[in-house]
């Protein structure tokens, strides 16, 4: 069994302006109570998050089967798979 949960961007390209936008605006804005606007905006630039029409695939590809999926705010995905 895998369990994954990171971010996952399900939009299309063209909406990540849009989507982005929301998500750094609803950043906190003290670090001491959680994630700030900066934060956001270092994990988008280096931590290479991968849209879910690209992730899906690459995991029936290893041999999994997705069994349930979460995705909330279009952009924190949970998925439970199976190896097949």
């Amino acid at each position: 069994m895998l369990r994954l949960h990171d971010i996952v961007y399900d939009f299309h390209p063209a909406e990540a302006p849009s989507v982005l936008h929301r998500w750094m605006g609803a950043a906190a804005t003290d670090q001491h109570r959680g994630y700030t606007a900066d934060d956001f905006a270092t994990h988008i630039r280096s931590e290479f998050s991968t849209y879910r029409w690209l992730l899906e695939p690459l995991l029936h590809a290893a041999g999994f089967v997705i069994i349930d999926t979460d995705v909330r705010r279009q952009l924190y995905a949970t998925y439970t798979c199976l190896k097949r």
